[in-house]
């Protein structure tokens, strides 16, 4: 592997986001434009064959993330809640007689996103930057590209106050996606996870739907269960190892 890759490919990442935004501006579609949600689809996916790309022979969703009992058992809910979340949300908007069409959409834009930047700043940079960066130093290169990235917004007609707004946001999403996937490497949980986030904003815009708040809500206590444990497993680990060197 190039060590060279680890910077350059989130760069491209991030320029691709930035040519893809700028065509949708230039048609009038701009970042709060409820439009983005169908026509921002084929620029993820051009984005996401080119996580594919750099991730290469290392597959990101994988059957062993589910079977994989020495990892954390636990986040396995998160891509059955996050479906579970979907399909009910599905039908209630059918029973509401609304667009089924626009959860559709959400649904695929939703799960590229996620699947695109898990892939490239959790799945490629930490699996690629292991042999290069300390944890620590890959923790924080990890968190900090995954912030920037948010700034190629403005390419999509939002300013520089909400995109730096936004960027800033994303940092404890970002350091938690990391950490996580660092103690586990379960990348497929991450991707449902980022998906549920995202497609939880994406409902604010159709109303309240009580069957997602639930499964959100069952999503966010695993998600904090895991993150303390998991911090409990090292710290407990790291003073162990204390004693055994006194």
């Amino acid at each position: 592997m190039d060590n060279k890759k680890i910077y350059s490919y989130p760069l491209i990442y991030f320029l691709l986001s930035v040519i893809g935004f700028s065509i949708l501006n230039y048609f009038g579609i701009q970042y709060d434009d409820p439009r983005i949600h169908f026509y921002g689809i084929p620029m993820m996916l051009v984005i996401a064959g080119f996580v594919i790309y750099a991730n290469g022979k290392n597959r990101l969703i994988k059957k062993e993330d589910f079977k994989r009992k020495s990892s954390f058992a636990l986040l396995n809910w998160i891509p059955i809640l996050t479906i579970l979340m979907i399909i009910t949300v599905f039908g209630e908007m059918f029973m509401r007689n609304g667009e089924v069409t626009k959860v559709l959409w959400a649904m695929i834009l939703t799960f590229l996103i996620g699947f695109s930047e898990e892939g490239m700043f959790r799945h490629f940079i930490i699996q690629q930057g292991e042999t290069i960066f300390s944890s620590m130093a890959l923790l924080i290169y990890s968190t900090v590209s995954f912030g920037l990235l948010h700034m190629a917004n403005m390419a999509s007609g939002l300013d520089f106050i909400g995109a730096f707004t936004q960027s800033i946001y994303t940092l404890p999403f970002g350091l938690l996606a990391a950490f996580l996937y660092m103690e586990t490497k379960n990348i497929t949980a991450l991707i449902f996870w980022h998906m549920s986030v995202d497609f939880s904003l994406f409902l604010l815009e159709l109303g309240e739907f009580k069957s997602a708040t639930y499964c959100g809500k069952a999503i966010d206590i695993i998600m904090i269960l895991a993150t303390l444990i998991l911090l409990y497993r090292k710290g407990k680990s790291r003073l162990d190892c204390r004693k055994e060197k006194n």
